[in-house]
């Protein structure tokens, strides 16, 4: 017995018309038995956050606002006079005895870019931070391989710091090797 081999009658008028008609042919109504919409399942709302939280390095438009060439230079200017100039006084007053002083210098970058502030003195000034490719805070090992990798940035005519100037992401290249950007806030 095929669907179209029954009668069924019309709420409206009460006529007999075929299971299959979706509209009475004596009255015009709608039958309403038109398969319902399957329910769709929304996808969990993004991650938005509450009116009035900054997000790090997020512009407006939902672009991020990556830290150009110049204002690396700047930030990279503030952190010598910060840290180079006292260990050049203690390296010319203690000599070899100021060595001690060399560790605490090279630990200075890793710890604050790795802290909570993720950035060091020179880079707060300028309302830079340092992230992973996610963009999120980076990890005192990560931070350590940044700071030595930036040594191979300085080789070859220091070009690897002057990739910030031409690539998208303003990414040196030790921000390439330890898979870091820095973002202005």
């Amino acid at each position: 017995m095929s669907d179209s081999s029954y009668e069924i009658l019309c709420s409206s008028c009460r006529a007999a018309i075929p299971s299959t008609a979706k509209v009475c042919p004596q009255c015009g109504h709608a039958l309403g038995r038109s398969v319902p919409p399957t329910p769709t399942f929304a996808a969990p709302p993004a991650l938005i956050p509450p009116a009035g939280a900054i997000t790090p390095g997020l512009l407006a438009d939902g672009s991020r606002a990556y830290g150009g060439f110049w204002v690396r230079v700047g930030a990279t200017f503030v952190d010598t006079l910060i840290v180079g100039v006292p260990l050049y006084l203690l390296v010319r007053t203690f000599g070899h005895l100021a060595l001690v002083f060399l560790v605490l210098v090279w630990l200075y970058s890793p710890l604050m870019e790795s802290s909570r502030s993720q950035a060091t003195i020179g880079k707060i000034v300028f309302s830079l931070i340092v992230t992973d490719t996610s963009y999120r805070r980076i990890s005192f090992g990560r931070a350590v391989a940044r700071y030595f990798a930036k040594v191979l940035s300085g080789l070859p005519l220091y070009l690897g710091y002057g990739l910030v100037a031409f690539t998208p992401q303003k990414r040196a290249l030790h921000d390439y090797i330890a898979g870091t950007v820095v973002l202005r806030v």
